[in-house]
């Protein structure tokens, strides 16, 4: 008898402590799912449809934007080209602050 009686009083604890802690745990996971989410889906729709979808991240190619901003000074366009892997027309583009 023992034994049903401490397994009754953790289940009735547990269904009284449930819904004290059920919205930290779904804004937890909502967080996650938020964070994780998208680039999950970019993974799998550049297997499906690489030609569609972009090949970096928007904050990748962001950064990479920064970077060659910061480098331009306009007599170095091909050796930037060469090395960020884009045409030269791209970094002109980039460098001069245009999309």
């Amino acid at each position: 008898m023992s034994t049903w009686f401490s397994e009754y009083r953790v289940r009735s604890l547990a269904e009284r402590i449930a819904p004290k802690i059920a919205p930290k745990v779904e804004a937890a996971l909502l967080a996650v799912i938020h964070a994780e989410l998208p680039g999950m889906l970019m993974e799998e729709l550049r297997k499906d449809l690489p030609e569609f979808t972009p090949k970096h991240s928007v904050a990748l190619r962001r950064d990479r934007d920064n970077l060659i901003r910061a480098r331009y000074n306009g007599k170095n366009v091909i050796e930037l080209a060469h090395q960020f892997g884009i045409s030269p027309k791209q970094v002109h583009r980039i460098g001069k602050g245009f999309k």
